[in-house]
């Protein structure tokens, strides 16, 4: 991991000056980066339990469109850093109707994390 991504990470997860043992251990399951759709749909179910709790956390409901800056804000908070979000949503722009428009709409978020797994698929025909 670098070191943008273990501040990230830890920042996100732990809010406590004084790092235990348990505290380590938790930053450690969210410190795995996040480079597909089925990474980011794991992570977000992981950490608030669906989809839908996440969006609302991450303030994606609020916005009509999303431009790549405004999509990787929030996701920094959640240890996904700026590479991997840009990744995450050059991969929604793809999916969603109308071909890549780069901007993203909530729509197309979930439709993208609703498909993760068939996206994963198609992926690893590509490579």
């Amino acid at each position: 991991l670098d070191a943008e991504h273990v501040v990230a990470v830890a920042m996100s997860v732990n809010s406590d000056a004084d790092m235990g043992f348990h505290n380590f251990l938790r930053i450690l399951r969210f410190a795995t980066p996040v480079s597909s759709l089925l990474e980011f749909r794991a992570r977000l179910v992981q950490r608030y339990k669906t989809v839908d709790a996440a969006l609302r956390v991450l303030s994606f409901e609020a916005n009509d469109d999303l431009s790549v800056d405004v999509f990787e804000r929030p996701l920094i908070f959640e240890g996904i850093v700026e590479s991997d979000a840009r990744r995450l949503f050059d991969a929604i722009d793809v999916v969603q109707k109308k071909g890549p428009k780069g901007f993203i709409n909530l729509e197309a978020v979930r439709f993208a994390l609703d498909h993760a797994h068939a996206l994963r698929s198609l992926e690893l025909f590509q490579h």
